[in-house]
């Protein structure tokens, strides 16, 4: 009778009561959460100076997002709480709470950045024209006000200046039209191979070759291990024009008629900001329009390679001037 009511004078407390998730610590949570978020806004440069820059803002948003996991689990790891549980909870509320941030905040820059200004429509006017006549280029307007300046100097990989290297903007253009130079670019092939070594053009401009020895060669144009034309250069050295239109890039010239003839590079552009550095490897790059850029060199004679070099990011602003020291690449 004893027995029975101590057993019932005990209370038992229902399976599992009390227990406690061990999880991310407030100041864990909120370390982690300032990351990220750091990262959308910082990544690839300040973000409210490119919100319409939709190939920089999603990269900002993809390497936002990306750590979250790697920092929740190297922090319960840590502090020794890792679980399963806990991991999932975690990377999902701070990835929540981000979204729910970086959301809002690009709203609000959308909203209060002007969208770029779309070129200027064309009225359609038929004229007749022979059938392989190409299209009229319509160049982007822009304003002044809207261009800012880029300069500094080019070394190699000892530091030294590397005069006549080619500086250009490799990328941030992509968003406009600009009409190529009237003047054609000329290059020469001969016993001492391919002249200039390095050249560029804009895409559209007229690039000639020509045979500078008298004897018959050809013009081959090659990227990535693919022939993109094979044209014969007569031996009287009359030009014959290179079937190129588009900003292909950097692409290798050579002639396969005569062994031992070294090959040249040619970088087709789709503008015309490029420009080459003095004997004391500074440059200057003027009415260059403002926005998230890269800047690259190449170095004239050092071989072929069709790989353009990493290069620089610049956010130029409107009426700016950019200083930077770039190292040219081979």
């Amino acid at each position: 009778m004893v027995a029975s009511s101590l057993v019932k004078a005990v209370p038992v407390e229902p399976e599992g009561e009390g227990e406690t998730l061990p999880r991310l610590s407030r100041t864990q949570f909120w370390a982690c959460w300032a990351t990220v978020v750091a990262l959308f806004f910082f990544d690839t440069g300040p973000i409210w100076r490119h919100p319409w820059d939709m190939g920089a803002f999603n990269d900002a948003v993809l390497w936002s997002y990306v750590p979250i996991p790697l920092l929740v689990g190297g922090c319960l790891l840590g502090s020794r709480r890792l679980s399963l549980r806990a991991f999932f909870l975690d990377t999902l509320e701070i990835t929540l709470l981000k979204y729910a941030v970086t959301f809002a905040a690009a709203l609000v820059l959308w909203g209060v950045t002007p969208a770029p200004k779309a070129p200027p429509p064309v009225r359609a006017v038929h004229v007749e024209q022979p059938a392989a006549a190409a299209p009229a280029i319509v160049p982007t307007r822009i304003d002044p006000a809207q261009t800012g300046s880029l300069g500094g100097v080019v070394v190699d990989e000892q530091g030294r200046p590397a005069a006549g290297a080619l500086v250009f903007v490799a990328s941030g253009l992509s968003g406009y039209v600009f009409a190529p130079p009237r003047e054609p670019v000329t290059i020469g092939e001969g016993e001492q191979g391919v002249t200039p070594s390095l050249a560029v053009a804009v895409a559209g401009q007229r690039v000639l070759s020509r045979s500078t020895d008298g004897r018959l060669h050809t013009a081959i144009g090659d990227q990535g291990g693919e022939a993109l034309f094979n044209v014969p250069l007569l031996r009287s050295g009359d030009p014959t024009e290179l079937p190129l239109r588009q900003a292909l890039g950097l692409i290798t010239l050579s002639c396969n008629a005569h062994r031992g003839e070294a090959p040249g590079r040619l970088l087709v552009l789709s503008h015309p900001f490029f420009t080459r550095a003095g004997a004391d490897g500074r440059f200057q790059l003027r009415g260059v329009p403002a926005g998230h850029l890269r800047l690259a060199a190449l170095r004239e004679g050092a071989g072929p390679d069709e790989a353009i070099p990493a290069g620089a990011p610049i956010d130029l602003a409107p009426g700016g001037t950019d200083e930077v020291q770039l190292t040219a690449g081979r």
